[in-house]
């Protein structure tokens, strides 16, 4: 039971959501989407941090089939 927590925990660490891009004059910007008590919330994602999103979500889902195995 020591790894269910630790997956557990790793989860509730990691970003959830999906990442959106917007494409507004030309420009193309890119959001973390996820609901919030039933709403849609967008987060603006700079570019700088776009590769930390993109792998963090990734390893979630990862660690959530990690998780399916387990249950």
């Amino acid at each position: 039971m020591k790894d269910l927590d630790e997956l557990i925990k790793k989860i509730n660490n990691l970003p959830d959501g999906y990442i959106s891009c917007k494409k507004i004059n030309g420009k193309t910007y890119h959001y973390l989407q996820r609901r919030k008590l039933g709403k849609v919330i967008s987060s603006y994602i700079k570019e700088s941090e776009l590769d930390f999103y993109k792998s963090a979500l990734k390893e979630r889902e990862d660690v959530e089939k990690l998780l399916s195995e387990y249950l």
